[in-house]
């Protein structure tokens, strides 16, 4: 299973990624795409994200239509003589939260068979498969090469950019589970040693200030079924780039989201997914110290105040 170039793939039509892929796909559908909007920095910020990632800047200027391949499940024959039917999403960052979240659950949703599953190993696999309802094997382990029969996958993966197919498969399931009340604020805090805020408690005591209509709490590690409790009572989500934005998914569509974004090495995953729940997205840039944020509270409470 290979990733498909998504620079290709989002907008080849009105060429805002360059086209650096001969994949093509009869089968498209199409959506509206708003801008990010950036609070500071606003020129580094877009020179960074096109001089990493290849993206035109034409993406932050205007509404943009993007054009998705349909998605199908590839059943693929091996050997006419195995016992095993197998489903295959152990794909290349199937580890990483996010990448679980929006490449491999939406694709054994959409593949919707019984049969054992290879996946990357992760602590966080098994739970998010039994909270969705996918009862089946797993196993952290690559496909073997004897005894199968049928290999089930989708032959592409949109890496970091997943369609609104995928995403609405996702919250076909959160909707019927979960009731939105949109009472909290939600300041998330980063456990890695990388893009954590190192004054955390000072930011969550701002945003305090600032939005002193909502009840501020502190995410930090949970269960699954907590984890998407306490994000379904969100109206507004804050925190650095990192996994925890992927709980955004449990959210009410709609909702504030504030991203603390590295200025140096930007990455637009988070903006996407915020678009594709039609949430209310603003980035802030940010200089990191040693890969962290240092949050200047007075500056960003004052960016907040002027775009409450």
């Amino acid at each position: 299973m290979n990733y498909i170039d998504t620079f290709h793939f989002l907008n080849p039509h009105l060429f805002l990624h360059k086209a650096r892929s001969s994949i093509c796909c009869k089968s498209v559908y199409h959506t509206e795409r708003h801008p990010p909007i950036i609070l500071r920095n606003r020129e580094e910020l877009i020179a960074n994200v096109t001089r990493l990632f290849g993206l035109s800047e034409h993406l932050f200027e205007k509404t943009h239509i993007i054009t998705y391949p349909n998605h199908v499940v590839k059943a693929v024959r091996k050997d006419i003589t195995g016992a095993l039917n197998v489903i295959h999403v152990n794909i290349l960052w199937g580890y990483g939260y996010y990448h679980f979240f929006t490449e491999v659950l939406p694709s054994v949703l959409e593949i919707n068979q019984p049969h054992p599953i290879y996946c990357k190993a992760s602590s966080f696999a098994i739970p998010i498969f039994r909270w969705f309802d996918v009862p089946n094997d797993v196993l952290f382990q690559k496909i073997p090469s004897v005894n199968v029969k049928i290999i089930y996958e989708q032959p592409y993966i949109e890496c970091g950019t997943p369609s609104p197919q995928k995403i609405d498969l996702i919250r076909s399931i959160v909707c019927k589970k979960l009731t939105f009340t949109r009472t909290k604020g939600i300041l998330i805090y980063r456990r890695e040693t990388y893009r954590r805020i190192l004054n955390h408690d000072a930011v969550l005591d701002m945003l305090k200030r600032v939005y002193n209509h909502l009840e501020w709490v502190s995410f930090d590690l949970c269960s699954i079924s907590d984890t998407a409790v306490l994000f379904s009572q969100a109206a507004m989500i804050v925190g650095p780039h990192g996994a925890g934005l992927t709980n955004m998914v449990f959210s009410d569509s709609g909702i504030d989201i504030i991203e603390f974004m590295p200025l140096k090495h930007p990455n637009l995953c988070y903006w996407h997914l915020s678009e594709l729940l039609r949430n209310k997205y603003r980035m802030i840039p940010c200089e990191t110290i040693a890969n962290n944020f240092e949050i200047d509270i007075v500056t960003v409470e004052s960016l907040l105040r002027t775009y409450h």
